[in-house]
């Protein structure tokens, strides 16, 4: 699907070009066009990785985790709050006299 998505507008302005050639489509074909083929190479190692189920399922908890973790998460935890006004209490040694 991606090289169709690619070579399809490159192929249909060429066929065009052919029947009738404009000024318009010939620099459209040569300034956009011609860099998709490029752009194509580059994204297909990365969509072939989302279509695999186990790096899917990793990259989906990885996102979530870390994004949404960072903005939604943990809003309901008390602070821990440490008593420091008995500290410095000296206690009674037990009697173990009974």
């Amino acid at each position: 699907m991606l090289y169709a998505i690619g070579w399809v507008p490159y192929t249909t302005i060429g066929v065009i070009q052919i029947f009738e050639d404009t000024q318009q489509l010939g620099y459209l074909l040569s300034t956009i066009f011609v860099y998709i083929p490029y752009i194509q190479t580059l994204l297909l190692p990365i969509i072939c990785l989302l279509f695999m189920p186990d790096i899917k399922q990793k990259l989906r908890t990885i996102v979530i985790e870390s994004y949404f973790g960072k903005i939604f998460g943990h809003r309901n935890q008390m602070p821990i709050v440490i008593n420091r006004s008995r500290t410095n209490v000296a206690r009674r040694p037990l009697d173990n006299k009974n």
